[in-house]
């Protein structure tokens, strides 16, 4: 499969495991074992064991819950990460976020609380 970047300079890490492509919808609750990509639009909620990337492009109006995410697209919705949240230039995100770790990088937009999560 060919590599694929949230945004500029932000390449993924690791094997890819499920991905929701441009141009798909998915309602619902979509569960993953591993690393999910998503580029097109998601409603309901997303989870996954592993790594999560929103893509630049991607619109989710859902929960979101991972080890990892990385955020390009924009997001309505809250965020829980076992270790990091990162927000990159790209990144449109409203909603609560709860992770050990936040960065948000400039051009970010962000509205809503930040926490640790529930130990």
């Amino acid at each position: 499969m060919k590599k694929r970047e949230a945004s500029k300079g932000e390449k993924r890490k690791g094997t890819l495991d499920c991905v929701v492509g441009l141009g798909v919808k998915v309602e619902g609750r979509l569960s993953c074992g591993g690393f999910l990509w998503v580029e097109g639009e998601c409603i309901g909620s997303l989870e996954s064991e592993e790594n999560i990337v929103v893509a630049a492009g991607a619109k989710i109006k859902a929960d979101i819950k991972g080890r990892d995410v990385v955020v390009a697209g924009r997001i309505s919705g809250s965020i829980e990460a076992e270790d990091a949240v990162r927000l990159t230039p790209s990144a449109r995100v409203q909603g609560d976020i709860r992770s050990r770790r936040f960065s948000m990088e400039e051009g970010a937009i962000y509205s809503g609380r930040v926490g640790r999560p529930a130990e």
